[in-house]
């Protein structure tokens, strides 16, 4: 065998590893979105029971009540998708310029990153919004 061969093999050994450690990682991460948006979502529920039954006794649906918090799951999860997007551009470009590299920017899997934040809050809301809807108006009148 010729040494160029064995480094183009080295190259492509390095480079596999990296992808599956960078897929490992970001899986981690997007379960670690997951579970914190949820969290700020139950927050939010609990926080606003009076008001979830103000609207349910002012005759709000139950899939109205889960609409609100559904929408604002959305909203989370695409900004922060947003952020990390632009800040994954910026490292990129940034990492590039430092090291007198050519930066190549696939714009298709930037325009992912708010795409993909969107389904991660959508899917982080899912249960938030399911407790908002059984709560009942007369009992969260009340108890404020």
């Amino acid at each position: 065998m010729s040494q160029v061969v064995m480094h183009n093999d080295l190259r492509g050994g390095v480079s596999d590893q990296l992808t599956r450690q960078a897929t490992w990682i970001g899986a981690f991460l997007i379960i670690l979105t997951v579970l914190l948006i949820a969290n700020s979502m139950i927050v939010s529920v609990t926080a606003r029971t009076t008001e979830i039954g103000v609207r349910r006794a002012l005759g709000a649906s139950r899939s109205a009540v889960a609409g609100v918090f559904w929408f604002e799951g959305a909203v989370i999860g695409a900004l922060g998708g947003l952020a990390g997007a632009a800040l994954a551009a910026i490292t990129i470009t940034g990492v590039a310029a430092f090291n007198n590299w050519s930066a190549y920017l696939n714009l298709g899997w930037i325009a992912l990153g708010p795409v993909l934040g969107m389904v991660v809050g959508i899917v982080a809301s899912a249960y938030p919004a399911l407790r908002a809807t059984r709560i009942h108006p007369a009992i969260a009148v009340r108890a404020d």
